[in-house]
């Protein structure tokens, strides 16, 4: 808990091609190019980062079961509606399921990129 409450930005800036890779191969089409993904995941990143500090200052108030809830439920909710303004002229729901599918996959290379940097300092 402490590594990723201190580090979370290192990590998740270091892992943002891989991230933009996830979005690019998911959301293929004639119009997006890596670079783009590239600046739409800077983006959701550097508001995530920015959305994360009011709901950790109420840690203070609530038990961390409940606020790992809310960021979750807020960090989902961003994501998806983001990708969803991105891709106006694509599918809604189809838009859903890539939104899905990849922020799990990120939250899962995050998971074992932070495992793998843990293990490394240990």
């Amino acid at each position: 808990q402490y590594f990723y409450k201190h580090y979370y930005f290192l990590v998740q800036a270091s892992m943002l091609p891989l991230y933009a890779v996830i979005t690019f191969i998911l959301f293929k089409g004639p119009k997006l190019f890596y670079a783009e993904a590239l600046v739409l995941n800077v983006y959701m990143i550097g508001f995530m980062s920015v959305l994360i500090v009011p709901i950790n200052f109420l840690s203070y108030f609530l038990p961390n079961g409940i606020i790992s809830l809310l960021e979750v439920g807020f960090l989902l909710c961003y994501n998806v509606a983001t990708y969803i303004n991105f891709f106006k002229e694509r599918t809604t729901w189809w838009v859903v399921v890539k939104s899905v599918v990849s922020i799990i996959a990120c939250y899962m290379l995050f998971q074992y990129a932070s495992n793998l940097v843990i293990y490394w300092l240990m």
